[in-house]
């Protein structure tokens, strides 16, 4: 089992309505951007997951810190756009405690920015 750093940036990523019409597409650039990642020693968790209808797809992520998040973003970035349009929205949960610089680089997304309180 790994063990979480202390600057650990967990991610939730939901694309909360995704029409039936988008659904194909939608599955492509996800594959796109697994590829992306797939050799990236910072990226520690990028998967995908989809409801049982097709239409909310949810993404948890890890990265070993802010810096690691802020590259993974510059490499997969210009799939966001597409993704956001044909998810019908995002909505992002961050969780641990994210740089300035990071914060300022998601402003966009208005992310819910959960501190890390305790844990093992």
């Amino acid at each position: 089992m790994r063990q979480r750093r202390m600057d650990e940036i967990q991610i939730y990523t939901t694309f909360p309505n995704i029409p039936p019409e988008n659904l194909e597409n939608f599955k492509k650039l996800v594959s796109q951007a697994v590829a992306i990642t797939k050799d990236d020693d910072e990226t520690l968790r990028y998967d995908y997951f989809l409801s049982d209808n097709g239409t909310k797809c949810v993404s948890p992520h890890a990265h070993v810190n802010s810096e690691a998040l802020l590259a993974h973003i510059g490499k997969v970035g210009e799939l966001l756009g597409p993704m956001v349009e044909l998810g019908g929205g995002v909505e992002v949960v961050v969780l641990g405690d994210p740089s300035a610089e990071l914060l300022e680089a998601t402003a966009a997304f208005e992310a819910t920015v959960y501190a890390h309180l305790d844990g093992k």
